[in-house]
């Protein structure tokens, strides 16, 4: 099994999984697009969500597939400028990173205006090697929920608006049996190369709505007790940069107009 968050200590155990214990939902049924509007807080959409024709949890699939699919010497756990991050990316959205490391990370990224953002406050996955014990789905799904749980001191903050309880935007992938993962050769956890399914995601994932013309910045982290306690720290410098522009104007305060999904089908790991 490979059983990781962002940054996460490699080679720790698994504990026993106690499977009398009731099995986690394996599915979020759509809702449709809306934005979790608060006073404090920068516009996101509401957890559960069908931003663009897929479900918050599909995108948070998606995003596994992105990270976990891309080699390691380019893979955006790496990316310690945010180089790399314009790679790969879907249609209208733009996936942020976290680490592979305990450090903090600072990055700058450009994107375009209207695209929106998607932020992995935590996460976990996991991954099922031919060499790992049976195990069912439902097992899995447990044992992330169980380390999910434990989560302290998550934090997202936009232009330094806070996200409002946002370790209750937990997202976990919507497929019955799982996803295939389809890891290179060059992986960041140095298995073979090869199509992986049964494999699973959960976390605090968020979609923002997109940002205006201008320079924002975006920090967001927080600590798991059930992976040693480690701590996630990032920091994005976007600039949203109208085509054809080469460098960004200054700060404007952050917008506050709502968006609709337009419901088209982004171009994203939609397959299993």
């Amino acid at each position: 099994m490979i059983d990781t968050l962002p940054a996460r200590q490699r080679g720790t155990q698994r504990p026993a999984l106690d499977k009398s214990q009731s099995q986690r939902p394996q599915a979020l049924e759509p809702l449709e697009s809306r934005l979790c509007l608060s006073a404090a807080a920068a516009n996101v959409y509401a957890q559960g969500s069908t931003v663009d024709g897929h479900s918050l949890g599909e995108w948070a699939q998606a995003w596994s597939k992105y990270v976990y699919e891309t080699p390691a010497p380019t893979n955006p756990l790496h990316d310690a400028t945010g180089a790399l991050a314009a790679a790969n990316q879907p249609k209208g959205v733009f996936f942020l990173a976290g680490s592979d490391s305990t450090a903090k990370v600072d990055r700058t990224v450009t994107v375009k205006p209207g695209t929106k953002l998607f932020i992995p406050v935590l996460t976990n996955i996991w991954i099922t090697l031919p060499t790992d014990e049976p195990i069912t789905i439902g097992q899995i799904r447990e044992f992330l929920d169980q380390q999910m749980d434990t989560t302290t001191g998550a934090f997202l903050t936009i232009d330094g608006k806070a996200v409002s309880d946002v370790a209750s935007h937990r997202e976990v992938d919507p497929n019955p049996s799982g996803f295939t993962t389809n890891l290179p050769a060059d992986n960041i956890f140095g298995v073979p190369a090869g199509s992986y399914p049964k494999s699973a995601t959960d976390g605090i994932f968020v979609m923002a709505q997109p940002l205006t013309p201008g320079q924002h910045t975006i920090h967001f982290g927080g600590t798991i007790p059930a992976a040693g306690n480690f701590t996630l720290d990032v920091t994005y410098h976007v600039n949203v940069v109208p085509p054809g522009k080469a460098d960004p104007p200054a700060p404007p305060a952050f917008s506050t107009k709502p968006i609709k999904s337009d419901g088209k089908d982004d171009k994203a790991c939609w397959d299993d």
